[in-house]
């Protein structure tokens, strides 16, 4: 909070003002991020459950269950992202210290196990037996990471900036 908003909150604690709306946001958001997370829990476990019963019929696409489940995971995550982002529950009065600090979490991980998967002696094979390969599936899932931390400061910036526009008009 700036000194100015926090002097105008002051100031209308003082004058017994309704004080601004911050407060019925931050519920709001509150019970917004609630829904979307629970609709993100039942869309991944639909796809988990598809693809074990996928798998489990005969079309086995991927070499193990969990690595499927590891993209799906990733997916839902960046479902998440989107949906708060766009309903404006993604932020809270703390700002984009925590969405800043996981999306480096994920960058730096992504980054570093990703050269030690590509820097592996072994070559990467993409296909074995009809199915996926799991250091391939991890490759993949490494960059969805990368790209999921790299979109989580992204969106960050863009709060940011557009919180400095506002605190200036």
């Amino acid at each position: 909070m700036s000194l100015k908003s926090f002097d105008n909150f002051c100031a209308k604690m003082v004058n017994n003002e309704p004080l601004s709306q911050k407060e019925i946001l931050d519920e709001r958001q509150k019970i917004t991020r609630q829904k979307i997370t629970l609709q993100t829990a039942i869309i991944f476990a639909i796809m988990c459950f598809s693809n074990t019963l996928i798998m489990d019929f005969g079309l086995k696409w991927s070499e193990s269950f969990a690595a499927p489940m590891m993209w799906f995971y990733l997916a839902s995550i960046i479902y998440w992202l989107i949906v708060n982002s766009f309903k404006g529950s993604l932020f809270g009065i703390e700002g984009t210290i925590h969405v800043n600090r996981n999306g480096f979490v994920l960058v730096f991980i992504s980054v570093v196990n990703g050269l030690a998967l590509l820097t592996d002696e072994k070559e990467l094979v993409v296909m074995k037996d009809g199915a996926l390969t799991n250091r391939f599936m991890m490759l993949i899932m490494l960059i969805m990471a990368l790209l999921l931390g790299i979109f989580s400061f992204i969106l960050a910036f863009r709060y940011n900036r557009k919180q400095k526009s506002q605190n200036e008009d």
